[in-house]
């Protein structure tokens, strides 16, 4: 396994040292390491060793003290296990020994006490996330390195190669001033060495007392010394006297040596030797011209990165160095019942809770959540006291705000003394609520997210509510809200709260007791989000957890709003999915003025389906598969009143009985027997009698966020919706969708190449279409915004379709009533090659709608990067009848299904070794000897070398005496050595196709002229005959097809089904043009 500093970020490479031994060559900075240690599971006992390096072997080995090198003479070494020694029970985090250098001086308060500095930095690394391949993630991508955290590769190779060499500039401290100044300056550019200060007038209104203008100037510099720069601005535009004295030019160095302190600005750039008179103002400015270029200085560019990373959590560090540690009485743990046994008689009734998610993985590691490590207790002594204030102390952990501790003030109501009860950490930073004597606190109100409790306010039982202390975001699923109640009125109450090294990440509330010693039960209480269920609605069932060993927030979804007064607008419903480990993250609801509400999270993917709210169709039912196995909803069926089903699933072919046609691992007739076909729970949900569905609840995954449930939310309204104008029903099945029964037979199952596990499958019909609108991505959506996401179809007289993604409008084209769709064509961008088929998997980057009357793309400029084309059209045989756009979170898989025009007749695409069999993802050009009609004759054929081998053909052009064109391959590259023209009356008798290895080297044609009888034979190329090759030749006379194989003495033969009216093509990705013949079979 690869080791990466917890610090920084950058790899910890190993050194050419085997087992036993110790480098003999110096080492690279980022080869040095030391390890942050804890034994015996002693949360307090952390420590830091010696330097060390990891040997060939991929052992951490160090010098067990403190001050000591892995090559001082008589050291003693030691090697540690990376993360968690089961047998010898100790923890071990790795980090740059140059990293926890810049550590100290950044927290200047650890050198005093190294001891606890460490036990503080390695509950840090303790308490963060870690992924699943060990990589700790903090929050942030240690300013770009996180990129550079793969399991497998050269880590320091790729930076060095990608542009990040700067990451790899040993991040030293400067000696001292001179030195700054003679190491910047040689990569100063050109300008004056002397910076001419300009005086600034600054217009200040005159109204008001300038407090600062009685102070003397050395009294204002001293002050200024204290504050950041930012601060120093916008005084100066505050006030006169202020902006006169802090000249640039004019400003003591005592000032500017200010700006290098440890929590300043240029405090990463400190020097080790700061004595004497040196020049602080020139180091100032060099070092900001040199930061404000992009070329900056590398070691200066990485040292700040590191410093910037350290100070993250540079607060907390000093802030507990001091503290007083950890308040409250200890209590032997909190145990978490079932919320049905709240209702058991027992001597000791359970409290209530609201707690966070608090778990770890196989490795003892942190996968998200908090890591559980303290409980602690206090009494109120309600019976006897009243709360007179609230002190609520919060923390920055890895840059999120979160509440650590609690100190309540309670007076006596009897002798007024006033007492203060402490729980958990308290901080600096806190902030004071005071509760009027004539209210009374009743209960707490807490802001969660996955990683601890963010936000408690009090809740009092009369007047306003206190304000919010904490963060309580804004509207982002990640928030979750829960309320504990005090239910007996002067009752005792115990006050329990579960922590992790820093912060408080549950809290439970026991009435009736004051033992503080023995394992409390607790209830989980729900946590909603983003906000609490209105009083008004039902809730059927009610909402529980199928993981009750975490937290699960609950999501309200009140998409019909108060009295239901959203329902006749609601239009279209989209569904969000990340990937098969968390299918569905999140719903949109749309109105008619195409407004929406968001609840949940965005995915990866949007699904969206249409219901006529205006029309008064209503949700009457839901149907819910659940995987059995972690209980994630795998598809949801939303029933109307109409009959119709708006079906979102995870991969609805994978979950109906639908198969798909997969070569080799099936036949098609029966479902895949090497995909594992999860056991489901099917529920279905209805509201209670007389009432209408106007929201849904959704208990989630703390986390990921994705649903692990599905409920109601019921009302009984005044005025019901109208829904007189309702159709008649269709029936209602649980059977695939049309869109998942068309694409069944295309070939999409190629998208899950590094896709999300996931397909979500629409169509649409092309026939009777009034308008079509173009979806482009859009930032932090599912497409960028230079991408096709989707196409909007709205019809004469009936429901619109989507197909794909509908993200963000970008054109739309309207159509006459008798105008028909002839042709599609699409680009998709070669975004990833599959070696296994030759082709590539993309996104939509262009898309062109041909009709009766005109052509329309979008965008009207071919995109720069390289693309595959996809053309469906339209003919005299066949038109084109449904669009199906399959799609996950990487790539589109767009195709047109066309139908013969003729009754009883069908047009198949024929191949001497069954090509298209094997490969049903293949979207081939067709090309006719006919064009838009029976008499539009073929005049031309024009064939297409390849851009990277000159020797294949690899595009043919037809070209109609209509005018129109039809092209087959790619028609970019040179055009071959002979273009052949055919007369109106001549008809193609044989067709020779001759290649190598499935790559088209040449294509022959005979023909013959109905007036003369004259026959004539024409090549494109006029390739050499030679037995190396492949010859496929077609007689469309006759009916009568031959293959010449390499190394076969004697042809395959055999008799075509149906007349040939045209040949097929397809191109792979390496320019191999596989061609075939299309044939019209007739009843």
């Amino acid at each position: 396994m690869r080791h990466y500093c917890v610090v920084c970020g950058v790899n910890i490479s190993r050194a050419a040292a085997a087992p036993g031994t110790v480098p003999e060559e110096s080492l690279s900075w980022y080869q040095e390491l030391r390890v942050a240690v804890r034994r015996h599971d002693d949360l307090d006992a952390a420590t830091i060793s010696g330097l060390g390096f990891i040997n060939s072997s991929n052992e951490l080995t160090v010098a067990e003290d403190y001050q000591s090198r892995f090559d001082d003479a008589n050291v003693n070494l030691h090697t540690y296990f990376p993360f968690y020694d089961l047998e010898q029970r100790t923890w071990s985090f790795t980090l740059h020994a140059i990293c926890w250098e810049i550590l100290l001086q950044r927290v200047p308060e650890g050198a005093a006490n190294i001891a606890k500095l460490s036990n503080v930095f390695f509950q840090i690394v303790f308490c963060t996330i870690w992924s699943r391949h060990r990589y700790m993630r903090p929050g942030h991508d240690f300013g770009g390195a996180a990129q550079f955290q793969k399991p497998v590769g050269d880590p320091i190779r790729r930076m060095t190669d990608e542009g990040f060499a700067q990451m790899l500039s040993r991040p030293s401290q400067f000696c001292d001033v001179p030195e700054i100044l003679s190491s910047l300056s040689q990569f100063q550019k050109p300008r004056s060495r002397h910076r001419r200060f300009v005086p600034m007038t600054v217009r200040i209104p005159s109204a008001g007392f300038d407090l600062f203008s009685s102070l003397p100037a050395e009294v204002l510099h001293m002050i200024l010394s204290i504050l950041s720069s930012v601060d120093i601005r916008h005084l100066r535009l505050a006030s006169r006297r202020v902006a006169s004295v802090t000249d640039p030019a004019s400003l003591p160095q005592s000032f500017w040596r200010s700006r290098f302190c440890a929590d300043a600005e240029m405090g990463f750039a400190l020097p080790t030797n700061e004595s004497g008179h040196q020049n602080w103002r020139d180091a100032y400015f060099l070092l900001k011209d040199t930061l404000s270029d992009s070329s900056c200085v590398p070691r200066v560019k990485n040292r700040l990165r590191i410093w910037s990373l350290v100070g993250i959590n540079a607060t907390l560090l000093a802030g507990h160095m001091i503290g007083d540690g950890l308040h409250g009485d200890q209590c032997t743990g909190t145990i978490l019942i079932p919320a049905e046994a709240e209702t058991l008689t027992s001597d000791v009734l359970p409290g209530r809770m609201v707690r966070t998610s608090a778990f770890v993985d196989e490795h003892n590691l942190l996968p998200s959540g908090s890591r559980k490590l303290h409980d602690r207790v206090v009494v109120l002594p309600l019976g006897t006291c009243a709360i007179i204030r609230v002190n609520i102390s919060t923390i920055l952990f890895n840059s999120e705000k979160f509440v650590s501790g609690l100190q309540l003030g309670v007076v006596n109501t009897s002798t007024q003394a006033i007492t203060n009860l402490s729980l958990g950490f308290i901080s600096p930073d806190h902030q004071l609520i005071e509760i009027a004597p004539t209210v009374r606190i009743t209960g707490f109100e807490l802001a969660t997210c996955p990683r601890g409790v963010t936000g408690i306010r009090a809740i009092v039982d009369r007047g306003p509510q206190p304000q919010w202390v904490g963060d309580t975001g804004n509207g982002e699923a990640q928030f979750a809200f829960g309320i504990l109640n005090f239910t007996r009125e002067g009752s005792d109450i115990l006050l329990v709260a579960s922590f992790d090294a820093f912060k408080m990440i549950a809290l439970g509330v026991t009435e009736g007791s004051s033992e503080v010693g023995f394992d409390k039960p607790f209830v989980s209480q729900p946590v909603w989000t983003p906000t609490y269920p209105r009083k008004t609605v039902a809730l059927a069932p009610e909402p529980w957890n199928p993981r009750p060993d975490t937290s699960s927030p609950i999501l309200n979804i009140d998409f019909g709003g108060p009295t239901g007064e959203r329902l006749t607008r609601l239009t279209r419903i989209v569904s969000h999915m990340v990937d098969k480990s968390s299918p569905f993250v999140g719903l949109s609801f749309y109105l008619d003025d195409q407004s929406f509400f968001h609840f949940g999270q965005r995915g990866s993917m949007e699904v969206s389906s249409f219901i006529d709210g205006p029309g008064g169709e209503l949700i009457s039912s839901i149907i819910v598969e659940r995987s059995a196995e972690d209980d994630r909803v795998l598809s949801q069926r939303i029933v109307t009143n109409l009959g119709n089903e708006l079906i979102f699933s995870s991969n609805e072919l994978e979950h109906s009985q639908v198969a798909e046609h997969i070569p080799v691992l099936n036949d098609g007739l029966g479902p895949n027997p090497f995909i594992k076909m999860e056991e489901k729970i099917i529920e279905t949900l209805k509201p209670h009698p007389g009432h209408q569905i106007t929201g849904l609840t959704a208990t989630t995954e703390a986390d990921a966020g994705f649903f692990l449930n599905l409920g109601l939310q019921c009302e009984k309204l005044q005025q019901a919706p109208d829904s007189s104008s309702a159709g008649e029903k269709k029936g209602v099945t649980n059977s695939a969708s049309l869109s998942a029964s068309l694409a069944s037979s295309l070939g999409s199952y190629i998208i899950a190449e590094a896709g999300n596990g996931l397909r979500a499958y629409t169509s649409a019909a092309l026939q009777s279409v009034k308008c079509i609108r173009i979806s482009n991505g859009s930032t932090r959506r599912p497409r960028l915004d230079n991408e096709v996401s989707g196409l909007w179809f709205e019809y004469h007289g009936s429901c619109p379709s989507i197909v794909g993604q509908w993200l963000c409008e970008g054109a739309s084209m309207s159509l006459d009533t008798e105008e028909i769709i002839t042709g599609i064509t699409i680009w998709l961008s070669d975004g990833r090659y599959s070696r296994a088929e030759r082709v590539y998997n993309g996104r939509v980057i262009r898309v062109s709608i041909t009709t009766t009357l005109r052509t329309v793309s979008y965008p009207e400029e071919l995109p720069p990067t390289k693309y595959t084309v996809l053309r469906f059209h339209g003919s005299h045989l066949e038109k084109l009848s449904h669009m199906v756009w399959v799609f996950n979170n990487a790539w589109d898989f767009p195709r047109v299904i066309p139908i013969p025009t003729l009754s009883g007749a069908k047009v198949t695409l024929w191949h001497p070794n069954d090509f298209l069999a094997t490969r049903p993802f293949a979207s081939p050009d067709k090309v006719l000897w006919k064009g838009i009609s029976v008499t539009d004759n073929l005049i031309s054929i024009t064939g297409y070398h390849g851009h990277n081998n000159g020797n294949l053909v690899t595009g043919l052009k037809f070209t109609y005496s209509s005018g129109t064109s039809r092209e087959m391959g790619d028609v970019t590259g040179h055009q071959t050595h002979n273009v052949l023209t055919f007369e109106p009356d001549e008809e193609i008798q044989t067709v020779e196709f001759i290649a190598d290895s499935r790559r088209l080297l040449d294509v022959v044609f005979h023909s013959e002229k109905g007036s003369s009888g004259k026959s004539r034979r024409r090549a494109l190329v006029d390739a050499p005959d030679s037995e190396a090759f492949e010859r496929h030749e077609v007689d469309t006379f006759q009916r009568t097809f031959q293959s010449h194989y390499w190394g076969s003495d004697t042809p395959d033969e055999g008799v075509l089904s149906g007349e040939v009216v045209g040949i097929w093509g397809f191109l792979m990705a390496d320019e191999a043009l596989v061609t075939g013949f299309v044939l019209l079979e007739e009843s």
